[in-house]
């Protein structure tokens, strides 16, 4: 009952002491120079090593940060955009889908050679969930009308639905 508690109710005791934090920083820096005194043994092809590694490492974590944010993009899972944005951000991404599947990337969104394409390219999509995707589309970006994550989880089950067209059944 006399334990003193830090933030949410964690016991003090609980959390490492100033000490433990500096120990542990500390052995964290002597195992990167440590490492770095084995690859930096003054030799240029070591110095190569290193420079190749830093270059793959940064390499890959923009590549890294680049697929993930175009991951979100592409299935609406921005929670700091309003839903509206995440559905034609998802709109997007099929329309992208159509073009790599063979549609002209010249070809309007929602004109009749567009829907004619969804039909062509996406048999597995009615003709009525193409028009509630459109309406949604359409609405989200002239109406006054709210969206609602209902609406999101829709344009992505539609996304999946052109995704897998041409490719067999579709999977969840």
């Amino acid at each position: 009952q006399g334990e003193e508690t830090v933030k949410e109710g964690t016991p003090k005791e609980e959390l490492p002491d100033k000490e433990e934090k500096e120990t542990f920083a500390e052995s964290v820096r002597n195992t990167a120079a440590a490492i770095w005194s084995r690859l930096m043994d003054g030799s240029l092809e070591a110095v190569i090593h290193a420079f190749a590694i830093t270059i793959a490492a940064v390499a890959l974590a923009f590549f890294g940060v680049r697929f993930i944010r175009q991951y979100r993009l592409d299935r609406g899972l921005d929670r700091k955009k309003s839903p509206e944005e995440r559905i034609v951000d998802i709109f997007g991404a099929i329309y992208h889908l159509l073009v790599k599947k063979g549609m002209s990337p010249e070809i309007e969104s929602f004109s009749d050679d567009f829907a004619e394409e969804v039909r062509r390219i996406v048999p597995a999509m009615s003709e009525k969930e193409y028009d509630q995707m459109k309406g949604l589309v359409l609405e989200s970006c002239f109406g006054d009308e709210k969206k609602t994550e209902k609406d999101v989880e829709y344009m992505r089950r539609m996304r999946k639905v052109a995704r897998v067209a041409g490719t067999g059944s579709l999977t969840h």
